[in-house]
């Protein structure tokens, strides 16, 4: 073979071999770079996934929370309506009280003026009333 023609060869040999060293250096680097898309892919995924489980917990949390507001204000009420009950039936039977009283003051004066009246007639009415 002529030596130029063999030197041609030999260039073009030795370029196809690097050509075909950095084709598989380029597989192998897209072979990666698609490994990482696909677990970029996957992490993307289980944020979104993760994302939407802490929105439903989210959700929830804010449902307990409200529920549990909810429930105190109400016992809180609750607490207030049975105080407000116990200070109405204090002042029932204070006044209750302030007006028997009365009744037996009223009664006992009634009655003294009656024996009174009676020792001043002198028919002592009162003796039978007791």
């Amino acid at each position: 073979m002529d030596p130029e023609l063999q030197q041609n060869y030999d260039k073009l040999k030795f370029q196809l071999e690097q050509l075909s060293s950095e084709l598989e250096s380029i597989k192998k680097t897209r072979a990666e770079l698609e490994a990482q898309v696909t677990q970029i892919q996957t992490q993307k995924s289980n944020s979104e996934t993760l994302a939407t489980q802490l929105q439903q917990e989210h959700a929830l949390a804010l449902e307990r929370l409200r529920a549990t507001l909810n429930l105190e204000k109400e016992e809180g009420l609750n607490v207030l309506r049975r105080e407000a009950e116990t200070d109405r039936q204090r002042r029932d039977d204070s006044y209750r009280q302030d007006l028997e009283k009365r009744e037996t003051e009223s009664k006992k004066q009634l009655e003294e003026s009656y024996r009174r009246h009676g020792e001043e007639e002198g028919t002592g009415l009162c003796s039978d009333r007791s």
